[in-house]
């Protein structure tokens, strides 16, 4: 008899499994949508921003990311991310140790929560096919290269969000745990 985690990972045809412990149950809003811009803003502040930081990321060697100097890379996106640049990415880790971690880490923890997410192996190979900025309605998944310690020791993953599908009725973005079926996104209250 095959296991049932096994057994719902054949079903969902699960490629990965990721995690994202919190100390508080906000929604699943990647930090460049809290910001308070209209939606139809955010492509060009998010391209001023990242443009900004690609000129000055080579003060970070030996971080500096890899794509060419012209273009916009997912792994620059992850770069400024770990160096707190409002970004469309949302911080996930393959170790649900690390993120049960950061759901009780310090004292603010006060309705702590891990997030499952059981992504597919669509959403990783298209990262790889598709410039930033035409991922389309689907929520892609990319494991950053290894451009810091933390992010190693982490195990850390991103998923990366659309700015252009999915608005609300409000012309808002939703969070991710507004959109993703329950069959591939769980909550687990700590």
């Amino acid at each position: 008899a095959t296991n049932p985690l096994e057994k719902r990972r054949l079903e969902l045809k699960i490629a990965q499994r990721l995690y994202r412990g919190q100390c508080n149950d906000w929604p699943l809003s990647p930090a460049l949508f809290r910001l308070g811009w209209p939606v139809a803003d955010l492509r060009e502040l998010e391209h001023r921003l990242m443009s900004a930081f690609k000129e000055r990321c080579l003060y970070l060697l030996p971080s500096k990311p890899d794509g060419r100097h012209d273009k916009i890379s997912y792994d620059t996106i992850s770069l400024a991310q770990h160096y707190r640049l409002p970004t469309r990415l949302l911080d996930w880790s393959s170790n649900p140790l690390m993120a049960l971690y950061f759901a009780v880490e310090g004292l603010a923890a006060s309705s702590p929560i891990v997030w499952i997410y059981d992504g597919t192996q669509r959403q990783i190979d298209i990262v790889g096919r598709n410039p930033v900025g035409s991922e389309g309605a689907q929520i892609l998944i990319i494991k950053p290269a290894p451009h810091s310690h933390r992010v190693v020791a982490q195990a850390g993953w991103h998923t990366v969000h659309s700015l252009t599908s999915g608005l609300s009725p409000t012309g808002d973005i939703p969070p991710m745990n507004e959109t993703v079926p329950t069959t591939r996104l769980t909550a687990i209250t700590i």
